[in-house]
Order: structure tokens, then C-alpha cells, then sequence
């Protein structure tokens, strides 16, 4: 994981938010000073982030912070697939960033606190398991839309690793001092195998 120097030296950084996809305006606050970006994601994801990689599960993508608001003291993020049969589907929950991160790295383990979030932590997928799993959506048309939120903390998150979601979503509630989400796609084409030979290629994500 980059870090940056100091916070105050970021508030002077302008962001790339069109080369990482949507600005969502019906989602999170998003003040001038949160940007950040999905560099090899950004329209749509790559194959190798998804269940279409050739261990069915994916690597997480790598994400580049350019700026967060003061006084922030940590940050977390969550990539979701809103429009699943089952509802919500949480692809990856971190949180307890430290504030001067500049980028998350690509393929980070998907252990509960990986070396590589510098004292951040992960919580459970929408398959039980901790950390990463790519997108799965079932075979169609149309590409679908996958959300990754940054979430500009005022304090960390009183949430063990390795939980589920449902306790960081009651945390981020009054510790969230500002949030930004973009929005990037992926479309599985009409025909794809869904046996795989992983739990994780069943097109429910």
C-alpha cells in the first residue's frame, strides 16, 4: 500500500473521476476533497476480476486515492452488485485504512488483515468468505452494474475482522464523514459455463 506524506498535502490534489467510471449522484455525499479512482476498472472489469478468471474467483482490482477531506482518520470501502436475486450482493468490505493511503494494491489475500491494507481489515463476502470475490452476474445481454464506495472516516471502525457486513454498515453510520461512489460494468456473455468448477461461478453476484 502507497502512502501519501500528509493529509494536508492531498487537499491540493484534483482527481481522475472520469477515467474510473460514474459518479453516481443519487448515492453518498461526495465533497470536492474525496477522489479517488478504479485505474483497470474503469468503464468495465476485466476478466481477471471476476469469476471468469481462471480460479473462478478473481483478484481484487487495484484502487488510487487522490485526495480525502481533513479530518479524516480512516477510510473504508465496499464494491457491491446491486441488482442480484437475492438483493445486494458485497463483493469485498474493507475498512480501517489508514487516512494517508494512496492506492490499495492489486490482489490483496483474502485474509482478514492482510499486511497489504497496513493495518486495515476485511470482512465477509456475500459468500460467507473473507475478502475479495469477483463479479458473477448471469449470462445476458446487457452489462451490469457494480458499485465501489469510498468512505472518508472520523474515527475507526469499532468492528472485529473477518465480520459480516451488516455490523460495518451500522458502524459507517455515524462514523462517516464523507462518501463517494463510481460505478463500472461487467457483462457475461449469453453461453458462459456457468458449472465452473468453483461455488463462486454460480450466477448469483
Amino acid at each position: 500500500m502507497v502512502r501519501r506524506r500528509s493529509l494536508l498535502a492531498a487537499l491540493g490534489t484534483g482527481g481522475s473521476l472520469g477515467l474510473a467510471g460514474c459518479a453516481d449522484a443519487g448515492g453518498p455525499t461526495t465533497p470536492d476533497l474525496l477522489e479517488f479512482s478504479l485505474p483497470t476498472a474503469a468503464e468495465t472489469v476485466p476478466t481477471r476480476y471476476t469469476c471468469e478468471a481462471d480460479d473462478g474467483v478473481g483478484v481484487s482490482p487495484p484502487i488510487e486515492i487522490t485526495s480525502v477531506p481533513p479530518p479524516t482518520e480512516a477510510l473504508a470501502l465496499v464494491f457491491e452488485y446491486p441488482n442480484s436475486v437475492g438483493g445486494t450482493f458485497t463483493h469485498w468490505v474493507a475498512w480501517n485504512l489508514p487516512a494517508d493511503t494512496d492506492r490499495v494494491p492489486e490482489a490483496v489475500p483474502t485474509d482478514s488483515s492482510p499486511p497489504e491494507l497496513d493495518g486495515g481489515v476485511q470482512g465477509q463476502n456475500g459468500t460467507g468468505r473473507v475478502g475479495y470475490v469477483g463479479p458473477c452476474p448471469p449470462p445476458s445481454e446487457e452489462p451490469q452494474r457494480y458499485w465501489l464506495t469510498l468512505y472518508a472516516l472520523r474515527r475507526e471502525l469499532d468492528v472485529p475482522a473477518g465480520s459480516e457486513r451488516d455490523p460495518v454498515d451500522d458502524a459507517l453510520e455515524t462514523a462517516t464523514l464523507a462518501s463517494k461512489r463510481l460505478t463500472t460494468y461487467f457483462r457475461r456473455p449469453l453461453g458462459s459455463d456457468d458449472a465452473g468448477g468453483t461455488a463462486t461461478r454460480t450466477p448469483l453476484e
